[in-house]
């Protein structure tokens, strides 16, 4: 080969280089910008996703009587009570005009068997933990049958029975009207 052909040959090849150096860092530089982008749009990605986790946990089933009466029988199954019955009334707080009180009162429709405590704690805990601002505000109970709790005592090594009725049952949902501000 000819020197001049050895040294054109080496000129387009340095040429050829030094524009391959250009182009390779002109994509590194939109590589890394991508990546930086793309970096803060997932960090914004699983941010809203955590909010989002956030606010479905505390949201309620339903804000109307069936999405209640389906949560009240759901919970109620879950403490291994039976479905259950649940009705409704709204009024203002006594307190004052700036809330609205929801009042669920609550039957069991299988009450022959009786209810033991444990289990009725679980649904009570339960409802007022999964929905906010409900609260139980009225709970009566009455042994299930009365002579489970005779004052002749309970024979040693035997446990007494303990099984009640709810005789009344209710939860409140106490709301901000929207001038309460």
């Amino acid at each position: 080969m000819k020197n001049r052909n050895v040294i054109m040959t080496l000129l387009v090849l340095t040429l050829l280089s030094g524009v391959g150096r250009f182009w390779i860092s002109a994509r590194f530089e939109k590589y890394t910008a991508g990546l930086t982008e793309h970096r803060e749009a997932f960090r914004f990605i699983g941010e809203t996703v955590s909010n989002l986790h956030v606010r479905r946990s505390k949201l309620s089933v339903a804000d109307n009587d069936i999405g209640f009466q389906t949560l009240f029988t759901r919970l109620s199954r879950a403490a291994s009570l039976g479905a259950v019955d649940a009705e409704a009334r709204s009024g203002r707080s006594s307190a004052s005009s700036t809330y609205d009180d929801k009042t669920w009162t609550v039957a069991f429709q299988s009450d022959q068997s009786g209810i033991s405590r444990s289990r009725l704690v679980q649904f009570l805990f339960n409802v007022e933990n999964e929905v906010n601002r409900m609260r139980t505000t009225q709970l009566e109970i009455r042994p299930f049958s009365p002579q489970s709790r005779s004052s002749k005592g309970v024979p040693f090594g035997q446990d007494r029975a303990d099984l009640w009725r709810v005789n009344k049952l209710e939860f409140t949902r106490r709301t901000p009207t929207a001038n309460s501000n």
